[in-house]
């Protein structure tokens, strides 16, 4: 069997190297602080390695699903953090032990 030949980059181009930044000034999040709005309005101050700034056409923002859940209020108190891992989990898809510690994939 033989691979399938590399797609043809976009429109003859070499694709972009992917450059990951982040915003300036990006506050500690809170219950009821509006992300979106945070995000635009720092996205303004983002500095890129070729000296430019601001959002272009084809930018993506990478957002960690921890402060959106701050944002909406979904913050579990708990005695450790095992048992708020517990609390909000429907179930475990996977576990590994390593000399650092316990990490699972959950549901």
């Amino acid at each position: 069997m033989t691979a399938a030949p590399a797609p043809e980059p976009a429109l003859g181009r070499e694709p972009e190297p992917l450059v990951a930044v982040g915003l300036p000034g990006m506050p500690r999040i809170s219950t009821g602080m509006d992300l979106a709005a945070l995000i635009l309005e720092l996205s303004a101050g983002a500095r890129w390695p070729d000296g430019s700034s601001g959002v272009r056409d084809g930018d993506v923002f990478v957002v960690t699903s921890k402060i959106v859940s701050k944002a909406e209020g979904r913050v579990v108190q708990a005695d450790s953090r095992e048992d708020a891992i517990t609390a909000e989990s429907v179930r475990i898809v996977a576990t590994k032990y390593t000399a650092r510690g316990t990490t699972r994939i959950v549901e």
